[in-house]
């Protein structure tokens, strides 16, 4: 699950967030991607980040104990940043009111699944289970 969710998140972060609101009325014109905002940066980098870092988690207790709690802490940060990206709304696109495109809310939906599992783990350094297995 963290894996499958940080990577959702981090490739939609590469897709545009926003969209022109009426589309009919304007043409159907979308805004830059997702990255080039502050929260969308902030997700495409930590996402890939605390994706790598599991990848090369080993199944020792010290890197385990070290890589749980800071990809736990990278998401938090992740989901403060993208919090106030949303709160902020999706604003104007070519002086248009703009919408969220699907790609925000595969975001919105993919990162509670990612802090889950980093809670889930960190709340359990110790175990041995191995990336591949799950």
């Amino acid at each position: 699950m963290l894996l499958v969710s940080a990577l959702l998140a981090a490739a939609s972060s590469l897709l545009p967030w926003i969209r022109v609101q009426c589309a009919s009325l304007f043409g159907d014109y979308v805004g830059p991607p997702g990255w080039q905002s502050s929260g969308g940066f902030t997700c495409l980098c930590t996402c890939a980040l605390v994706a790598i870092m599991t990848f090369a988690e080993t199944p020792t207790k010290q890197p385990q104990e070290a890589v749980r709690p800071a990809c736990l802490l990278l998401v938090v940060l992740t989901v403060l940043a993208f919090g106030l990206q949303w709160r902020d709304g999706p604003g104007h696109l070519g002086g248009v009111s703009a919408s969220w495109t699907g790609a925000f809310w595969l975001v919105v939906a993919s990162l509670p699944a990612l802090l889950t599992a980093c809670v889930a783990r960190a709340a359990n350094p110790s175990s041995r289970r191995a990336v591949t297995e799950l």
